[in-house]
């Protein structure tokens, strides 16, 4: 007889058995992460003054250690019960009549999840049948990080899917939700649990997924509160299981977390929104925390994946309503979606410096081919309103408004040494789309240049430039589920630094000045660590930073200036 390769858990006690689901908040953002994002800023600006057009070139760009947008060509899950779309059957499906928080979720951003495997078992429980449906979700009821009998684990899904597929999309979206059935399946075998042995396999099957190419994984941590104190009313347990069940989970977390950081994994923490559910039901839309279909007496004999909502946060053995799912759902996408807005920000922000920059390069310029000497004092004013973002999964849009303004001089000697500085200050505010948030910040820098003529209109020139935006306000909103709302605002700021160095021909044609330039530029920005205050949103990023090194070619073209009688 062949082993039954899939079977259910539930928490502590003999009965059919199922995977435990779990719902979250936020946790550390790796500190640098590769970057995806796409610079649409040119490297050299105009017109100033006496510029009739340039025209930038970019010959080369090398960029290091960014924080990376979750950007998805598709969305691929793995997981337990609390992830299973159905792989053994509609009966299987670990949910009440409507959607699941990984189809709720992919709707959201306009793609789909279907489950990836369909399995079917004899009546002795043998596995006989596994098929490739095309799905993309391989989570299996009753999955495990570590290796049970009869148990799958998450390493087995991972292979799973690379017979299917091969490889991960660079720009795949992946989940993993993995939490307490290793617990448990040690309870039935009568084993000690070792929360490393879990998160050293749970790492494995990691490395598999990035071995393999996934680039953007996303992982549910173990919710340690609202499920423990739940099976206590409903699931038979004495408090002494619960607090087990609860410390277990814990250790867990404490011991999977730091290896998924180091491995650039997101992770999502559960414990803030599970605690608000908890506490505050009503807030949700939910009238039971503790009961579920089962423990409230139904006896009509209708199975809980035809039933609607009727105020339970759980159905049966700890799964979640399809009531709590869209909350699951609307909280992941908002947390998912947290790091792009604040990067947006950021990223933003480098753009602007490197805009400044290409001013200060064409006041440059202009200072070069006036052969006049003596001091040159110039300035001005502009109003930006722009959008970035919402070109990418989870990313949203940004419509921003900003006040700039320049000040700055320079010094021509006669023997074609000049040198030159200004200062940039810019003041704005921005709202995201889909009343997802509001951002303000103010930015500051100071740049200054040094070019030196050789005759025949040869030239070298370097640059300088250092700067800072402090972002007074990032204000995220999300509703949760159908009657919840959530907001949570922050602060951070970064600091920016770059150096250049060019040479260059400056040649006179029939009353028009030809100037070419090739340039050389490094650029670093340092971004303090991100903080949020106290509410079910509330994250922390690290500090990080990232650098690019830049080759451009730049041309110039103007009129000479007409001298008077």
């Amino acid at each position: 007889m062949t082993r039954r390769f899939y079977r259910r858990g539930a928490a502590l006690r003999m009965r059919p058995r199922r995977s435990h689901s779990v719902n979250f908040k936020l946790r550390t953002l790796p500190p640098m992460l590769r970057s995806n994002s796409k610079n649409n800023s040119p490297l050299v600006q105009g017109p100033i003054k006496l510029a009739s057009f340039v025209a930038p070139i970019l010959l080369l760009t090398t960029t290091t250690m960014v924080p990376t947008h979750l950007l998805a060509q598709s969305i691929v899950v793995f997981g337990d019960s609390s992830a299973d779309l159905g792989s053994q059957g509609p009966s299987m499906r670990p949910t009440n009549k409507g959607e699941m928080w990984s189809e709720a979720l992919a709707k959201r951003v306009g793609k789909t999840t279907t489950f990836a495997r369909s399995l079917t078992y004899d009546a002795n429980g043998d596995l006989v049948s596994n098929k490739f449906t095309g799905g993309n979700s391989y989570a299996i009821n009753g999955s495990t990080a570590s290796r049970f009998a009869g148990v799958p684990t998450l390493s087995d899904q991972v292979s799973f899917y690379i017979q299917d597929r091969k490889s991960f999309n660079k720009d795949d979206l992946v989940f993993v939700w993995i939490t307490r059935n290793d617990i448990t399946s040690a309870f039935f075998e009568g084993s000690v649990y070792n929360p490393e042995t879990y998160a050293n396999d749970y790492v494995t099957a990691i490395k598999s997924m990035q071995g393999a190419g996934a680039r953007n994984i996303v992982a549910f941590g173990a919710e340690t509160k609202l499920l423990p104190t739940q099976l206590l009313f409903d699931g038979g347990l004495t408090q002494t299981e619960v607090d087990a069940l609860s410390l277990a989970s814990e250790a867990s977390n404490a011991a999977l977390w730091p290896k998924l950081t180091a491995r650039n994994v997101y992770i999502l923490d559960t414990d803030r929104l599970a605690e608000d559910v908890r506490t505050n039901p009503t807030k949700y839309g939910f009238k039971f925390t503790t009961n579920n279909y089962l423990g409230r007496g139904d006896t009509s004999g209708t199975s809980p994946q035809s039933r609607p909502n009727d105020g339970n946060v759980f159905t049966e053995d700890g799964h979640y309503t399809t009531a709590m799912q869209l909350v699951v759902s609307d909280f992941t996408l908002a947390q998912v979606r947290a790091r792009d807005q604040y990067l947006t920000n950021l990223l933003q922000t480098g753009y602007r410096f490197r805009a400044n920059l290409a001013t200060i390069d064409a006041n440059r310029v202009e200072g070069q081919v006036i052969e006049s000497t003596g001091w040159r004092i110039f300035g001005g004013t502009s109003f930006d309103r722009a959008e970035s973002g919402g070109e990418r999964f989870a990313d949203v849009k940004l419509e921003q408004e900003t006040l700039y303004g320049q000040a700055g001089a320079d010094y021509r000697t006669e023997g074609g040494l000049l040198i030159g500085g200004s200062l940039d200050l810019g003041i704005g505010s921005g709202d995201y789309a889909d009343k997802a948030g509001k951002v303000e910040q103010n930015t500051a820098q100071i740049s200054g240049y040094v070019s030196r003529e050789f005759g025949s209109g040869f030239f070298v020139h370097a640059t300088a430039s250092g700067g800072g935006v402090r972002f007074t306000k990032i204000e995220r909103a999300t509703n949760l589920g159908e009657t919840a709302k959530a907001t949570v605002k922050g602060d951070t700021g970064a600091q920016y630094q770059s150096a250049a160095f060019g040479l260059g021909q400056t040649t006179r044609l029939r009353g028009l000045i030809l100037t070419g330039d090739v340039q050389l530029a490094a650029e670093k920005t340092k971004i303090k660590g991100y903080r949020e205050d106290e509410g079910v949103l509330a994250l922390s990023y690290g500090d990080s930073e990232f650098t690019s090194e830049m080759l451009s070619l730049g041309f110039r073209v103007e009129r000479e200036p007409e001298m008077g009688h």
